[in-house]
């Protein structure tokens, strides 16, 4: 927070206002419990009367903590809006912040007849545990721990060795939902690389607020994008600018459990990889969303116009094989393959990569990408297969080289 500077960007400084700055400085420690980090610095300027001044920085710094008012309140910041928090809201964020963890919390009513012992023997076997699966429970990560005598199950217990996990946690699950076009007239295939979707849901799995217990994990797939809807904020000191630098696990048993099973493939490297694949097949970056207490992901597959009819409509086609699709009337209309579709699309770029580095054969890999529309991620990928195709040749290092066409005489006689 800059003080000192209006919303119209006019300076005004704060000199004059000392009474008023000391009760702001004083905020984050004497209203704020517990108190809130803060840097502060003055930064000297000249004001809109043309006066010397100063304005005064104030660099909150993200916290793991939930902070309150001195009236115990709480808020959430929502666009540009505070959202205050109910008790659950609140409880909901110190789960995600790491406070405690929803999955080590006893479930009530459950006891260790829940558990299915033969599964969570075989974990055992599978992790190299020499003891039984009650003691591995009783022993190990909090499963089941005895509180004044009675033995109390974890949700972590229930949620990977229950027999039955909805009798405790209903909403525990994954609904698919497939949309039809707008017109009904086509069944469209959606193509993404394979890790890209599987990635989303094992994420939403993996990371998904347990304590949220009115909704699923939802799955929606459109004609030309496939969302993931996942219970609960980013968790910890993750944000949608940093995900795929910053990671953090709201349930680390889950996790780990998933590891031991491959599902969670690249551990910390998931989000990342999600990126580059979908950079690599042309498609567009995944978009990431909070809103309220779910995080949305959406991915967008590359579409072409299609004319039918006389009608425009936007298809994703088949990867695999020619396909047909049949309109209202029963009648068949040829549909290339999303194969040839992206050969096009690849061909076009090339030729304008090739065009670029004619004109200027030191351009970089990020003012290519500026140029053609497309990712630096795909820009790389487009170069790495120019080369490898014989179109193009770097001369020297990534830095201080340059780029040299093939000229078609030149490639034939190499």
């Amino acid at each position: 927070m800059v003080i000192g500077i209006e919303d119209d960007g006019r300076i005004t400084g704060i000199n004059g206002n000392e009474e008023h700055l000391n009760e702001l400085l004083r905020a984050p420690f004497d209203f704020c419990v517990p108190s809130v980090n803060v840097e502060v610095h003055f930064v000297d300027c000249t004001d809109v009367n043309g006066l010397p001044n100063r304005v005064l920085v104030m660099h909150v710094a993200p916290s793991m903590q939930v902070h309150a008012n001195q009236a115990d309140s709480a808020f959430y910041r929502v666009g540009d809006k505070s959202k205050k928090l109910n008790f659950e809201m609140r409880m909901q964020l110190f789960y995600a912040k790491g406070g405690r963890y929803y999955e080590d919390e006893p479930v009530y009513g459950a006891t260790i007849d829940d558990i299915d012992l033969d599964f969570v023997t075989q974990y055992c076997q599978k992790i190299g545990y020499a003891k039984d699966a009650a003691t591995y429970l009783r022993t190990n990560k909090g499963y089941i721990t005895t509180v004044n005598g009675v033995e109390k199950v974890s949700g972590a217990a229930i949620l990977l060795f229950g027999k039955d996990p909805q009798k405790f946690f209903q909403r525990a699950r994954i609904r698919i939902v497939r949309y039809l076009g707008e017109d009904a007239r086509f069944v469209t295939i959606p193509q993404y690389p394979p890790f890209c979707w599987t990635e989303l849901i094992v994420n939403a799995v993996a990371h998904r607020d347990y304590s949220i217990l009115g909704t699923d994990i939802m799955v929606k797939i459109f004609d030309h994008h496939y969302v993931v809807e996942s219970p609960g904020i980013l968790p910890g000191m993750v944000r949608i600018d940093n995900i795929r630098q910053m990671h953090f696990s709201r349930n680390p048993k889950i996790v780990q459990f998933m590891q031991q099973y491959k599902l969670v493939k690249e551990f910390g490297e998931g989000v990342d990889r999600m990126f580059r694949e979908m950079a690599e097949a042309g498609n567009p970056a995944p978009e990431y969303k909070q809103i309220d207490f779910m995080v949305k992901v959406r991915l967008n597959s590359a579409l072409r116009e299609k004319t039918v009819e006389g009608t425009t409509q936007k298809s994703t086609l088949n990867s695999t094989s020619e396909s047909t699709l049949r309109d209202n009337n029963n009648k068949v209309v040829e549909q290339e393959t999303e194969e040839k579709t992206t050969q096009k699309t690849t061909q076009k770029t090339t030729q304008k990569i090739l065009s670029f580095i004619k004109h200027d054969a030191s351009i970089s890999r990020k003012k290519l990408a500026e140029l053609c529309g497309i990712t630096p991620d795909g820009i790389k990928w487009q170069l790495k297969q120019m080369q490898k195709d014989g179109l193009i040749h770097r001369v020297g290092p990534d830095k201080g080289g340059h780029w040299e066409v093939i000229e078609p005489e030149r490639k034939g006689s190499d």
